[in-house]
């Protein structure tokens, strides 16, 4: 049972308050800590953009799987054409939601809108877009659970400054406050999707100043007490937040750091582990 391996565990690591009240759920005396899943300190300096010009554009970076809502994107980016606006959207990253979603564009007759641009590495992700962009993750809940956490490449665009547009869905509004530091609509609503994009990706000449960057949204302006939350030195080894949880750890920690229903980033908090794991082997 879930909840008895929880109870066990000597530490349990969640890396969203949203994931850490269901397990606490699940587990009321269980040992459980939130730790949001970061980026480098220095990510998103200097980034290199792509070149400038062309049609305002919209941007997605991610696996193209059934829980990122993709299809509400296309939904109103044919809303979006109706209209006669000018832009283009482009998806960057594979799965098998692909053959339905190239499917869509057909039937919708955006083939001049959006564009399947394949995968990308890591290290390409700013040159797919420039600040004038708009980086949408229109993530939404499936009907067995399966839903984002906070999807990382939302904190990658925000990193570098790009206004961010995504949905009120798990634990994504502990990044955004909507209208605050950026955007959120409800999901799976193409018209709510076509009104704050027709807002923000057709005005794209907004002054900085109208594009609403705040605390959150600039990341390198997070006080020091809320460096870990968003901005690390890159491993579990070098955080003091994490080697404070684990002082105490002298038995193999069998910590439940993601659930597949509750984040979209199993398996990436694997330095925790081994950490837990040579502290275990002292």
């Amino acid at each position: 049972m879930p909840g008895a391996k929880l109870n066990s565990a000597s530490l349990v690591v969640a890396c969203t308050n949203t994931c850490a009240r269901h397990l606490k759920a699940l587990a009321p005396h269980a040992s459980i800590r939130m730790l949001h899943h970061a980026l480098p300190s220095d990510y998103g300096v200097e980034p290199r953009f792509r070149s400038a010009g062309g049609r305002p554009r919209v941007v997605f970076v991610g696996r193209s799987v059934a829980k990122k809502g993709l299809d509400t994107l296309i939904a109103a980016s044919a809303r979006l054409a109706s209209k006669g606006a000018r832009f283009s959207v482009h998806l960057y990253g594979e799965g098998e939601e692909l053959p339905r979603l190239r499917q869509l564009v057909q039937e919708s007759g955006l083939e001049r809108f959006v564009h399947f641009e394949g995968p990308i590495p890591n290290e390409a992700f700013y040159s797919t877009v420039r600040p004038a962009d708009r980086f949408i993750s229109p993530s939404k809940y499936m009907s067995d659970g399966d839903r984002d956490g906070i999807p990382v490449t939302l904190l990658e665009a925000m990193a570098a400054g790009i206004t961010v547009v995504s949905t009120r869905v798990s634990a994504i509004p502990e990044l955004i406050s909507d209208g605050v530091n950026l955007f959120l609509v409800p999901p799976a609503d193409p018209a709510a999707l076509t009104e704050v994009s027709r807002s923000t990706v057709v005005a794209r000449n907004a002054s900085a100043g109208d594009r609403r960057r705040g605390e959150p949204h600039d990341l390198r302006a997070v006080h020091a007490g809320e460096r870990c939350r968003f901005l690390t030195v890159g491993s579990a080894e070098k955080c003091g937040f994490i080697r404070q949880r684990l002082a105490g750890v002298v038995e193999p920690v069998r910590a439940f750091l993601t659930c597949r229903r509750f984040t979209s980033m199993p398996g990436r908090c694997g330095a925790i582990r081994q950490t837990a794991s040579r502290r275990a082997r002292v």
